[in-house]
């Protein structure tokens, strides 16, 4: 998601939860707040009938895309913010609680919206659900590539929709980098079409509509680029093994894809709405690619 800069001070609005009514029951709330304080600040409440303190996490890219995580760890008895992949303090318990409720997630507002709650202002992109606590190699998996410095690595495993970012030295590079020095293929069903950018240093691969070909190995090929000697470079190919969502206990996944005031989801039996909310560009640059939410309904 992304916080604007300039929000009102300590106005606590809320992200996402599941909430039946205000003050009552079991329930979770993932908000955030530009404290007078303690600057942009991402807290969790959490109630099991007695109330249990949720994890914070100081926000420090205001304005950008980041990627948030929510943990709760019923082994470990904890919860925990990861931001951009990265584990904040947890907060400890010393029992398993159940948060668990028969209302609807909802993003955006709160059932305490007017009552110490204010609607969310900023801009969402995916939200994933799962049915497990992911570990820090997983959750890093997940991030968009976008807000990460450096390439995934040649091996790795990838998920159907990450973006592999690919940066090259120009300072030994002759010939222009462009689209058609990047071809994908499927060790299983053959020749992909991703969706490829040129930007300042390299190459943006993007998967295809429908994502990489799950649990199947990915080949990045490289070719055609000259050195600054003028000889031709190797080619180079990457490649990486895409893992179905699936096996990381994926329950529920929103996409934004350009469908607003109506339903989002592609988990069967798992569909969503969506209302008020207006188009935003995304992490990978689509301008139908997020939402975003102005603070009203």
């Amino acid at each position: 998601m992304k916080i604007p800069e300039g929000l009102a001070q300590n106005q606590v609005r809320t992200i996402l939860g599941k909430r039946v009514v205000c003050g009552e029951g079991r329930f979770f709330e993932i908000n955030y707040v530009n404290s007078s304080s303690t600057g942009h600040t991402i807290t969790v409440e959490q109630r099991n009938n007695t109330g249990v303190t949720g994890p914070t996490a100081n926000v420090s890219s205001v304005g950008e895309w980041m990627h948030i995580a929510y943990v709760k760890d019923n082994e470990q008895l904890q919860s925990s913010f990861y931001i951009n992949g990265i584990q904040q303090t947890p907060v400890m318990w010393n029992a398993v609680y159940n948060f668990e409720n028969t209302t609807n997630l909802v993003a955006g507002r709160s059932a305490c919206d007017g009552n110490g709650r204010f609607k969310m202002i900023g801009d969402m992109d995916d939200l994933y659900v799962y049915g497990r606590a992911l570990t820090g190699v997983e959750l890093d998996l997940l991030v968009p590539f976008a807000l990460k410095n450096s390439s995934i690595s040649d091996g790795e495993e990838i998920q159907a929709g990450d973006v592999i970012e690919l940066t090259f030295n120009k300072d030994v590079i002759q010939s222009s980098i462009n689209t058609t020095n990047i071809t994908a293929s499927a060790s299983v069903s053959g020749s992909v079409v991703p969706v490829l950018t040129s930007q300042n240093d390299g190459i943006v691969v993007s998967p295809p509509t429908t994502g990489w070909p799950l649990n199947e190995d990915i080949t990045i090929s490289i070719s055609g680029l000259t050195a600054a000697n003028g000889t031709i470079m190797p080619d180079t190919d990457l490649t990486y093994s895409v893992i179905a969502d699936e096996a990381v206990g994926l329950i529920l996944h929103y996409p934004i894809s350009g469908n607003v005031d109506g339903a989002i989801g592609d988990i069967a039996g798992q569909d969503g709405t969506i209302t008020g909310a207006l188009f935003a560009e995304g992490v990978d640059g689509d301008p139908f690619g997020a939402l975003s939410f102005d603070g009203s309904d």
